[in-house]
């Protein structure tokens, strides 16, 4: 009979090592995740119409952007600037002009300029 109670306190920890390691796993997977940018080709495309004096209203990125929370917000907008503009430096003054005038529209904080 002692092997019996034995095996089942072994089971309940290993059942807690189990459930720990699961939510170890989960929390991970999270960070990972909350750290991919959504696609922001068009509002990448907004700032440089903003950039070259075509205004184009950033409303409709605002959803995405203040969703995706403030310092996210700049650093994918910053790498999409990257995509969209090859030639052009993202640290250029105007981008970050640009950038950070989107993110004043959506009434996020200014980024400053892209890495």
């Amino acid at each position: 009979m002692k092997e019996l109670g034995l095996f089942r306190e072994m089971g309940l920890k290993g059942s807690v090592c189990v459930a720990l390691f699961l939510s170890l796993n989960l929390l991970s997977l999270s960070m990972v995740t909350s750290q991919t940018c959504p696609d922001l080709e068009e509002c990448a495309l907004k700032v440089v119409h903003d950039v070259v004096g075509f205004p184009n209203p950033a409303e409709p990125c605002c959803e995405i952007l203040v969703g995706i929370g403030a310092g996210q917000a700049g650093r994918c907008l910053c790498e999409e600037l990257r995509s969209v503009l090859p030639d052009i430096t993202s640290d250029d003054p105007i981008i970050t002009v640009g950038l950070n005038r989107t993110l004043a529209l959506c009434g996020l904080p200014d980024f400053g300029q892209c890495p």
